[in-house]
């Protein structure tokens, strides 16, 4: 990168932070020049995937070997069982729900290696609301994140 570069790259990582900030996108913080995905839009896109119970789309931000450890800790290993689970629930359990998706933070352990806990509320077509909190650990890998490893934790109404 060209020191002459350098000034525009943090003027635009302030406006994406910004941006961010009124989108409410928590801690997203742009470490590295834009490539063309940030989490932010990964986890839109399983939005997306999981609002038109499309198991395709939402398994493809995975790794061929991901881990996905559901709300009740079934543990899936691999891209096509996330795809075949989620299948599943589209057809059965969850059909017709909706889900939305909100980052509360992301923590980078390295530029290319981040935590991102992300909030999930999911109202069920008989009008029922579940809430989950989904622990993502992405990788960066060929300039795009894809999900490592995904635990669902289900929030509970109050504590023991």
């Amino acid at each position: 990168m060209a020191a002459s570069e350098a000034p525009a790259i943090r003027r635009r990582n302030l406006l994406k932070c910004l941006q961010g900030r009124l989108l409410g996108r928590t801690r997203e913080v742009m470490l590295v020049p834009d490539n063309g995905q940030s989490i932010y839009e990964l986890v839109k896109h399983l939005e997306t995937a999981w609002n038109n119970s499309d198991s395709r789309r939402y398994a493809e931000v995975f790794l061929e070997d991901a881990d996905f450890i559901t709300l009740f800790g079934t543990h899936y290993n691999g891209r096509d069982q996330v795809d075949a689970n989620h299948r599943r629930i589209f057809d059965t359990v969850y059909k017709d729900s909706r889900n939305h998706f909100a980052i509360e933070s992301v923590r980078f352990v390295r530029p290319d290696v981040v935590m991102a806990f992300v909030l999930a509320t999911m109202e069920l077509k008989e009008g029922k609301t579940l809430t989950a909190r989904p622990s993502l650990l992405l990788t960066k890998e060929g300039g795009k994140w894809r999900i490592a490893v995904l635990q669902n934790t289900a929030v509970s109404a109050g504590r023991p």
